[in-house]
């Protein structure tokens, strides 16, 4: 008995949840309160209702009758086919967004019935040109007519309490506060009125003119958003509030006046500009504006979409420039910031097709997210060098900008920051940035040549996926992670070296880099990810410093590579990467890495000015020769080699000025082996020494020596005629500019190279 019971008690629970479900009666679907039989207008899905509706006062179903009281939020929304509906005096109440987005409804009469119109309740019908508010409405949400771009006639019935439209000021007030809060294009602000309230002039294309009257004390956020036919303000000497962005893509607008005796904002020197005086911060602009030297900042979207201004000048007082300040200026051409500004805004100038050209004061320490962003005319930036920071997506599908210069003192590069900038041929990351973001230069399809400062220390996830035009990459030494999928899809990638600090290639890194042909794995490497270097079927060798193998993480690190080609490791690792996961599929084509020839009577230095060749001597009953570089004190490289030249084991003790590692292959002749370490200082003196040993563990050599060599510099001369000849410029990874001449090779300043 208690089951049925329980069962029963469930069933009369789902009778009545059906009850209170969505009922399609006729034409309209409805929820149904069993309670108190009413009935709510709704909807099936978005957009369903068209043509001429008729809303009955009641409906029956299942032989009860049911009384429409409301219009649900959203029920009409987005009909766009929907031109007419008629509401019977049985409703109280239209939801929020009930009409929103009918674009074709014509006219609508809201019966006596009615006490509370919700939020955006016929938000963007452009084609209503005329509103009547009954004398029952006590409630008008945030909104409800806002976008309506075609009214030209809004009257509040002379027996309201809560609104009225005095005057026949085509508006309606709250009249308790005196709140105009929603105007039309024919709008004329009575003078008892005392604050505009928000949006409530917003999207009123058809605006012209409007005159503030003496009386209003505020304007509320946005209360003229989108009036893009509004000319001119004059601002009365009243207004002690105007709330954020009240004059918001008003693209129109060539004056802007605020009455001498205003003691809260000002329009110094005839500057066609809003600028609160306290703080001298310009909130609003137009097409006309002159910037005033004593303006110190400009505020939030202050120029935004003012698609007439075609130049600016920022004077030597701003020091900041605001979220989205200038977005959207379309006929912009050309910036420069200067020096007095310290902090470019998010989206400051996104968006800003027209401009060509951005100079970046060498005050300004940080570029926002989205600065320039989608700016697809820009073409050249140079980044002062007071810049610490550029934002996530700062020059996001800037696809005209071919030249970026950073500056030296740029310790990040966010996310995203030049993505897709597909015109970008070479970029050159300074030595003082310490992190590459995310999809920092991802489809960057124009990008030939990338140099990486000697203090980046992660490369970013897919940091430079799809750079299909860069061909080769130096890893510097003080990069300890390579994020995953970092150079994915890089198919004109022909070789990378990947430098001594790194101890993790994630998954996907190298992955279908197809034109691939030499790869050198630093001797930090610990792990290597699945998928790392799939499908680099062009792979004719790889060359790996660690003495440890790196672990293999998963069956794909190499897959689709030739299991044919060489694999050079320290001569004692072989065995050990012929048993490890991932490299024994290669077997017996794991070698020595070897040395390179050199007939020398003892220890001999030829340094360039970033690398040293160091040659020694073959010594008798030497089977280990270990060859240390010093700087002053300090000890920065280890290197060894066996009687044969193969290499044993290399120590990168501290990075140095540019983190280069260098490509571990030494020659053997009768007389000695030669080895070039890279990665030195220009004009700098080091100390090496080669010792050779019978055995590792002897404790006296049996042959040593030291000696000291210093670095080229940069100098002498180029003819005239030399440059005239110029075929070639090249930029190295230290900054020197390269000119080539028929066969002859000369530094920027003149230093002719062999």
């Amino acid at each position: 008995m208690h089951k049925f019971s329980t069962l029963l008690l469930a069933l009369i629970a789902c009778a009545g949840t059906m009850l209170a479900d969505k009922v399609q009666i006729g034409d309209l679907y409805y929820n149904l309160n069993a309670d108190n039989l009413t009935a709510e207008v709704t909807s099936e899905q978005i957009g369903l209702y068209a043509g001429d509706i008729i809303i009955p006062a009641s409906v029956d179903y299942n032989s009860v009758t049911y009384s429409v009281t409301s219009i649900g939020n959203e029920a009409f929304y987005k009909c766009s086919a929907l031109t007419s509906v008629t509401i019977p005096n049985s409703v109280t109440s239209i939801g929020n967004s009930a009409f929103a987005w009918c674009s074709r409804l014509t006219n609508i009469t809201i019966p006596n019935s009615v006490t509370s119109i919700g939020n955006e309740a016929f938000y963007s019908c452009h084609r209503l040109t005329s509103i009547t508010i009954p004398n029952s409405v006590t409630s008008i949400g945030k909104g409800a007519f806002g976008y309506c771009s075609g009214l030209a006639s809004m009257v509040v019935a002379s027996g309201n309490t809560k609104y009225d439209s005095r005057e026949n000021c085509n508006a309606i007030i709250e009249t308790s506060s005196n709140t105009l809060i929603a105007g039309c294009q024919n709008t004329i602000i009575p003078n008892s009125v005392t604050s505009i309230g928000n949006y409530a002039f917003e999207y009123c294309t058809g605006l012209t003119n409007i005159t503030i009257p003496n009386s209003v004390t505020s304007i509320g956020d946005y209360a003229f958003e989108y009036c893009h036919g509004l000319t001119r303000i004059t601002i009365p000497n009243s207004v002690t509030s105007i709330g954020d962005n009240a004059f918001y893509v008003c693209s129109g607008l060539t004056s802007i006046v605020v009455a001498s005796g205003n003691t809260r904002y000002d329009s110094r020197e005839n500057c066609n500009a809003l600028i609160k005086t306290s703080s001298n911060t310009l909130i609003a602009g137009c097409q006309n504006t002159i910037i005033p030297n004593s303006v110190t900042s400009i505020g939030r979207e202050a120029f935004r979409n003012c698609s007439g201004l075609t130049n600016i000048t920022i004077p030597n007082s701003v020091t900041s420039i605001g979220d989205y300040a200038f977005a959207d200026c379309h006929g912009l051409t050309r910036i420069t910031i200067p020096n007095s500004v310290t902090s470019i805004g998010n989206s400051a100038f996104a968006w800003c097709s027209g401009l060509t050209s951005v100079t970046i004061g060498n005050g300004v320490t940080s570029i926002g997210n989205s600065a320039f962003a989608w700016c697809s005319g820009l073409t050249s930036v140079t980044i002062g060098n007071s810049v610490t920071s550029i934002g996530d997506e700062a020059f996001y599908d800037c696809k005209g900008l071919t030249s970026v210069t950073i500056g030296n003192s740029v310790t990040s590069i966010g996310n995203k920051a030049f993505y897709s900038c597909r015109s970008l041929t070479s970029i050159t990351i300074p030595n003082s940035v310490t992190s590459i973001g995310n999809s920092a230069f991802a489809w960057c399809s124009g990008l030939t040549s990338v140099t990486i400062g000697n203090s980046v220390t992660s490369i970013g996830r897919e940091a430079f996926r799809n750079c299909s035009g860069l061909t080769n990459i130096t890893i510097p030494n003080s990069v300890t992670s390579i994020g995953n999928s970092a150079f994915y899809y890089c198919t004109g990638l022909t070789s990378v070296t990947i430098g001594n600090s790194v101890t993790s290639i994630e998954m996907y890194a190298f992955s279908g880099c197809s034109g691939l042909t030499s790869v050198t794995i630093g001797n930090s490497v610990t792990s290597i990810g699945d998928f790392a270097f799939d499908n680099c079927t062009s792979l004719t060798s790889i060359t790996c410093l660690a003495v440890t193998p790196p672990t293999c993480n998963g069956y794909y690190v190499f897959n689709k590579v030739d299991k044919s080609i060489p694999i050079y490791v320290p001569a004692n690792s072989i065995e050990a990467y012929k048993a490890a996961d991932g490299w024994k599929k290669f077997g017996d084509n794991i070698q020595p890495i070897q040395a390179e020839e050199a007939v020398v009577s003892e220890p001999k230095a030829e340094p360039t000015n970033n690398s040293v060749a160091v040659a020694w001597p073959a010594v008798p009953k030497a089977t280990i020769y270990i060859i240390n570089i010093w700087k002053g004190s300090k000890l920065i490289y280890t290197i060894a080699f066996d009687n044969r030249g193969h290499l044993l084991i290399i120590v990168w003790r501290a990075p140095s000025r540019d983190g280069n590692c260098q490509t571990p292959m030494a020659t053997q002749t009768e007389t000695g082996w030669q080895y070039v370490i890279e990665g030195l200082e220009p004009e700098t003196e080091y100390n090496y020494e080669v010792i050779a040993k019978e055995n590792e563990s002897d404790e006296e050599p049996l042959y040593s020596e030291s000696k000291t060599f210093t670095t080229t510099g940069i100098a002498t001369s180029i003819t005239n005629e030399e440059l005239g000849k110029c075929e070639k410029v090249k930029i190295l990874r230290d900054g020197q500019l390269l000119i080539l001449t028929g066969d002859k090779t000369y530094t920027v300043t003149g230093q002719q190279l062999k």
